[in-house]
C-alpha cells in the first residue's frame, strides 16, 4: 500500500540534570489503497487491527531504530 504521513515532535519539559527531554509524538498517517481494500478496511475491524498493530508498530519501530542510530554517530 501506498502510504504519506507526517510527524511531529513536541518537547514538554527537561526530566533530569542529564539532559534528557519528555516528548509528545504525534503521528498524522494515509493509507492508499485500491478501491476493494478499501471496502474491506471500512467492514472489518480485524484488517484496521492489522493495520495498526503491524503494519504501524512496524514503521515506528523502523523509525526508532534509525533514531537510534543517528544518536550513536553523534
Amino acid at each position: 500500500m501506498k502510504n504519506s504521513g507526517s510527524v511531529e515532535f513536541i518537547q514538554l519539559k527537561s526530566l533530569e540534570n542529564d539532559g534528557s527531554t519528555e516528548t509528545e509524538m504525534k503521528l498524522c498517517f494515509t493509507f492508499v489503497t485500491p478501491r476493494i481494500v478499501s471496502s474491506l478496511f471500512r467492514r472489518s475491524g480485524r484488517i484496521r487491527s492489522y493495520t495498526e498493530d503491524v503494519l504501524l508498530m512496524s514503521m515506528l519501530t523502523d523509525f526508532r531504530d534509525a533514531v537510534v542510530v543517528e544518536d550513536l554517530k553523534e
